[in-house]
C-alpha cells in the first residue's frame, strides 16, 4: 500500500498538469483541498466503524466502495496522451523547478511536524488538559481544509506569484503566536493562522515546480513525490529527537 500510494502523488500531479495546462494553480488547489478533506473523512470513518464495533476494516471498505464508486463514475474520461519519448539532457528537471521542489519538502515538513506535535505541546506546554490539547489542535487540520479550500477561489483572483510569497509571511506570526509563551487561545488561534499560510505551499510549490520545468514537467511531478515522502520521514522524527 505504501509503495503504490507514495507514486499516486507524482502521477496525478503529472495528469492534471497535462489536462489543465492553463489552470495548473486552480487545479493543483483544488486538488489539495479534495485529499485533505479525504484525509479527514477517513478518519471520521474509521472513528465511526469503531464505535459500531465495525474495526477498522469496515473503514478499508468504506474506502475501497469510494474507489469503486469513482471509478464507476470516470472509467470513459480520455486520457491526455503523452509522447513516448526519452527525456533528453536538456529537458532534465531545472535547478528553479529544484528549488520550489525544496519549498514543497518543507511545507510538508512544517504540515508533518504541526499535525502530529501540537496536541502534545500544547498539552505540555501551553498547559491544557490533553482533551483541550487534542481539540484545540484541532485548529490546524481545520485551517488546513479551509485554507486549501478558499485558495481555489483566490488563485483567480490573485497572481499565485504574490499569493506565494504572502502565505510565506504569513507563517511568521501563526508560529510565533503559537510556540511563544502566550495564553493557550492565544496558541491555539497561531495553530489556526499557520494552517492557513501552510495550507497553500504545497499545491502552489508543486504548480511552480511543474512551470519552471516546461518540458520535464511530469519528471517534476514525480520528483515532488521524493521531496514530500523525504519530509513526511525525517521532519516529525527530527523535531521529536529535539
Amino acid at each position: 500500500v505504501g509503495l503504490t500510494g507514495g507514486m499516486l502523488p507524482g502521477i496525478v500531479g503529472g495528469l492534471l498538469a497535462e489536462m489543465h495546462r492553463g489552470a495548473r494553480d486552480q487545479v493543483f488547489t483544488e486538488c489539495g483541498a479534495v485529499t485533505y478533506a479525504c484525509a479527514i473523512t477517513a478518519n471520521l470513518a474509521t472513528g465511526i466503524a469503531a464505535a459500531f464495533a465495525f474495526g477498522w476494516r469496515g473503514a478499508l471498505l468504506f474506502g475501497v466502495a469510494c474507489g469503486l464508486l469513482l471509478a464507476a463514475i470516470f472509467c470513459r474520461d480520455p486520457m491526455p496522451e503523452a509522447p513516448h519519448r526519452t527525456l533528453r539532457a536538456s529537458e532534465r528537471v531545472p535547478a528553479a523547478s529544484w528549488a520550489f521542489l525544496v519549498m514543497l519538502g518543507l511545507g510538508v515538513a512544517l504540515e508533518m511536524t504541526m499535525l502530529l506535535w501540537s496536541p502534545a505541546y500544547l498539552e505540555q506546554v501551553a498547559g491544557l488538559p490533553r482533551t483541550a490539547a487534542v481539540t484545540a489542535a484541532a485548529a490546524f487540520p481545520a485551517a488546513m481544509l479551509l485554507g486549501r479550500s478558499a485558495g481555489s477561489v483566490l488563485v483567480r483572483r490573485v497572481a499565485p506569484a504574490i499569493l506565494y510569497p504572502a502565505t510565506l509571511c504569513l507563517i511568521v506570526p501563526g508560529f510565533l503566536a503559537f510556540w511563544g509563551e502566550f495564553p493557550a487561545p492565544v496558541a491555539a488561534f497561531g495553530l489556526f493562522l499557520a494552517g492557513l499560510a501552510i495550507a497553500l505551499l504545497y499545491p502552489l510549490s508543486l504548480s511552480f515546480a511543474v512551470g519552471a520545468a516546461g518540458a520535464a514537467g511530469n519528471a517534476a511531478s514525480a520528483r515532488s513525490g521524493l521531496a514530500a515522502g523525504t519530509a513526511v520521514l525525517t521532519a516529525p522524527i527530527a523535531l521529536g529527537a529535539m
